[in-house]
């Protein structure tokens, strides 16, 4: 008697796991799909503004929701005067550039731009070379910071 119910108990259990696995994986998919939204939602507000930041340091404070509001805040308004301030920095230094480069005869002028275009041309080629170097010793880095961890495990 029990091997002929044996078949229909072993079917009854699976049937009732795979219920229970459905059910725990569409809670899962609408707690990340709430989450996302949640996510989305807060990324829209927090990307209109660059300075919507906590300064160094300040995520260890624990910050209530409040604080951080409020520092939020002060940043924003600093941070508009500040842009602002950079662009006029900026204005000026091209004008100081140009007065300079008034006072130069032409013959400076073109030695100057000679100048000037060979120091990007290496500034390009350097810039190039970092960033094949620093690829190769990141693939350097992992592999030598795996064989320690292995070390370390012995």
């Amino acid at each position: 008697m029990l091997s002929r119910s044996l078949p229909g108990l072993l079917g009854l259990v699976l049937v009732l796991s795979s219920i229970s696995f459905s059910a725990t994986a569409q809670e899962k998919t609408k707690a990340k799909s709430t989450k996302s939204e949640a996510a989305q939602k807060k990324s829209s507000t927090t990307e209109a503004s660059p300075f919507r930041r906590l300064p160094a340091g300040y995520g260890a404070l624990k910050l209530s929701d409040e604080q951080k509001e409020k520092v939020y805040a002060v940043r924003e308004e600093y941070g508009k005067e500040i842009a602002e301030l950079e662009q006029q920095i900026q204005a000026l230094r091209q004008k100081m550039d140009k007065d300079c480069e008034g006072v130069l005869t032409s013959a400076q002028k073109q030695q100057l731009a000679s100048s000037k275009s060979e120091k990007q041309k290496k500034e390009e080629s350097d810039d190039s070379k970092s960033t094949s170097k620093k690829s190769k010793s990141t693939k350097s880095n992992s592999k030598s910071s795996s064989k320690s961890s292995d070390s370390t495990k012995e």
